[in-house]
């Protein structure tokens, strides 16, 4: 699916974060093993105050992994509340519907196969307008949950941004013990067997610098060891 956000393009300073969490789901880089296999269930929490970036950093994974071939499918939900979870899956069932639409256009059946795909059986589908209508009529929540169990759905990311404990994560994450998870939430009280990750209040004195002069424009960048370079790419007069 497309992002929810623009990538920040001023984006630094939890780069340690990410590589975490490429090392819980990616061990040794394999997002380029054979997509046939199914991919294990793997839960990764962010948790932290309000404020310290959790989002950017769902955001930034979410972007950088849509240059790979890891995941078939990357969804993106609000889970602050059960009414936002649920607006944000219509959102999601409407983009699957739309890549159906477009693989099947033209297809006699194309309503009637969109509706199965979606375990939908009830009432027969013969139109798109009752398949909306059977849409609109459940839970976008349940739907979606029970696409992502589909065996030839095994490989997907499922990123809950601000989870609430008022969600109830069982009535999302399917049954099948398959595919990614990353939540970001302010509460402590994870999902059992979650591996969770502690967010800073606040990134390093380098790091600072560091995103105040990428946000200014200028051709500086701060080594690792906190002293500051100047690209080479601009020249005095530039700066």
């Amino acid at each position: 699916m497309k992002p929810p956000f623009p990538r920040n393009v001023h984006f630094c300073a939890r780069e340690g974060i990410l590589e975490e969490i490429q090392k819980i789901f990616w061990p040794n880089h394999h997002f380029q093993e054979d997509q046939s296999h199914p991919l294990g269930r793997k839960t990764i929490t962010l948790q932290g105050a309000g404020g310290t970036g959790k989002t950017q950093v769902l955001l930034e994974h979410m972007y950088r992994f849509h240059a790979y071939k890891g995941y078939s499918s990357i969804f993106w939900l609000n889970a602050d509340c059960v009414a936002g979870l649920e607006a944000s899956a219509y959102g999601i069932l409407e983009s699957i519907i739309s890549h159906y639409d477009a693989m099947w256009r033209g297809a006699t059946d194309c309503d009637q196969w969109i509706a199965h795909s979606l375990k939908i059986f009830e009432p027969p589908i013969t139109t798109r307008a009752a398949l909306m209508e059977a849409v609109n009529k459940s839970s976008s929540v349940k739907i979606l949950r029970d696409w992502l169990s589909h065996e030839s759905n095994s490989r997907w990311l499922l990123i809950l941004d601000n989870y609430s404990p008022d969600v109830d994560l069982c009535t999302i994450l399917p049954a099948t013990d398959v595919g990614h998870v990353l939540t970001s939430t302010r509460n402590y009280n994870t999902y059992p067997g979650s591996h969770s990750i502690s967010m800073l209040d606040s990134i390093g004195e380098a790091e600072s610098v560091d995103l105040l002069i990428r946000s200014s424009g200028k051709g500086l960048k701060v080594s690792r060891n906190g002293s500051y370079l100047r690209n080479p790419l601009y020249s005095s007069h530039n700066c």
